[in-house]
């Protein structure tokens, strides 16, 4: 569970005025947000006009927790004073960058260049403080490296590589055996009673499809294991339930396919034909494809927002880029958990991540009503971050500015109807 601790003490430069410093430790996100904006608020009502937030230890801020800085900007300077914000790690600042509020907030390396800006009464620039332009893009002319083809088997179902993940051998296995190895059909076919047999088998040959039996200790784990790496990631994974699913675990890596027993052999048959012939259609332009599940809580929006983290890792793409897309993507997962979901941990979050040699598109889809996101999107656009925030914040409303965030980290922000999905598209520079 996401936590943040705030603690804050006095600073003063000798025979100068003193400073309030709010040391904020953690994440700030949904959950959080009210215990960052108490410890701001609990400063404000003692008539600080001074407040240094010290950042070094704060891993993340969702676009509410950026807004609540800008209250507390202009409650300061109604008092003649300010805020400055220290020892800022790279991706908030980058964040900070993206929505435009660094032209407001003085950004220092640390409190003793933060208090010396506060003494010289805000109208000199001070040695040390932070570049004030956005990050470079890379050098025109430099291109990205390209992603790897990987070769795959023919599209007939009798020559590919198939993998059966199953406790023992029976007349099931045995069937499935004689329909893609039998005699002269030239494919390959392995029974393997264990997770780590098949990834041992897959990171030595690659496969095609692997079917999964639910009974398989550490069924889901294979799956997740499968479907994370990218070097894996396309080899279709399609698993075999009992009666029914049953209630799905709070955190799950989707298969690509699935059936039911009691069930025909045509029927499994028909399935694997049509993701062998998906893979090798797909396997020309994309690279990595999953599907990921939670519930909407925040432990499980912590291990979604971890293994969006561990996917952009594998990607080819300098690291600016990279932290747009994870500063997006959170963005998103925390408005499905928020405005979709309404804080209901009965209901669940789906993501959808592909990877193809252009871009990377990342669909969030929750499974709340949907909005105006037409309203939105325009309002994205043409307004002011700055001016935004403080408008909400004067109707009570903290936040706002998600979108916007989101718009500028992204090449494009799309909507599904009804508004209960979205998809973030950033092409590979």
């Amino acid at each position: 569970m996401a936590t943040v601790q705030c603690s804050s003490r006095r600073a003063a430069t000798p025979g100068k005025k003193d400073a309030v410093v709010i040391t904020v430790e953690g994440i700030i996100n949904s959950e959080t947000l009210p215990d960052f904006q108490a410890a701001t608020r609990a400063s404000l009502d003692q008539g600080a006009s001074r407040i240094i937030f010290n950042l070094k230890n704060l891993s993340y801020i969702n676009s509410s927790g950026l807004g609540e800085f800008i209250r507390c900007l202009d409650v300061t300077k109604e008092r003649k004073g300010d805020i400055a914000l220290v020892r800022v790690p790279k991706e908030i600042i980058r964040t900070i960058k993206i929505i435009g509020f660094h032209t407001l907030i003085k950004l220092f390396p640390d409190e003793k260049h933060a208090l010396e800006y506060f003494d010289s009464g805000g109208t000199e620039a001070v040695a040390g403080e932070y570049e004030r332009v956005a990050p470079k893009p890379p050098p025109s002319g430099v291109k990205r490296k390209p992603v790897p083809h990987k070769k795959r088997f023919p599209v007939k179902p009798p020559e590919a590589s198939v993998i059966l993940a199953m406790p023992e051998r029976d007349i099931f296995s045995d069937i499935l055996a004689l329909r893609w190895s039998g005699d002269d059909r030239g494919g390959q076919f392995s029974h393997m009673t264990d997770k780590t047999q098949v990834l041992t088998r897959i990171s030595q040959e690659k496969a095609d499809l692997v079917i999964i039996d639910n009974t398989l200790q550490d069924a889901d784990e294979l799956c997740s294991e499968l479907k994370t790496n990218r070097e894996s990631s396309m080899a279709s994974v399609i698993k075999v339930y009992g009666h029914d699913e049953g209630q799905p675990p709070d955190f799950i890596v989707r298969e690509d396919d699935r059936v039911f027993e009691p069930f025909e052999y045509n029927e499994l048959f028909a399935v694997a034909e049509s993701e062998l012939r998906r893979v090798a259609t797909q396997d020309k332009f994309v690279a990595h494809r999953l599907h990921l599940e939670f519930a909407n809580t925040e432990r499980e929006i912590d291990r979604a927002n971890d293994l969006i983290a561990q996917l952009v890792r594998q990607v080819e793409m300098n690291e600016h880029d990279a932290s747009e897309i994870r500063t997006a993507c959170r963005e998103a997962i925390d408005n499905a958990y928020r405005h979709g979901n309404l804080c209901k941990a009965a209901r669940r979050i789906h993501v959808e991540y592909c990877l193809d040699f252009e871009k990377v598109t990342i669909t969030v889809r929750d499974e709340g009503k949907g909005f105006d996101y037409d309203f939105y999107l325009a309002l994205g656009k043409e307004s002011d971050p700055q001016e935004r925030a403080r408008m909400r914040q004067r109707e009570g409303r903290p936040g706002g500015l998600g979108i916007m965030l989101m718009m500028r980290c992204l090449t494009s922000l799309e909507y599904e109807d009804p508004g209960n999905a979205c998809r973030l598209i950033k092409k590979l520079s």
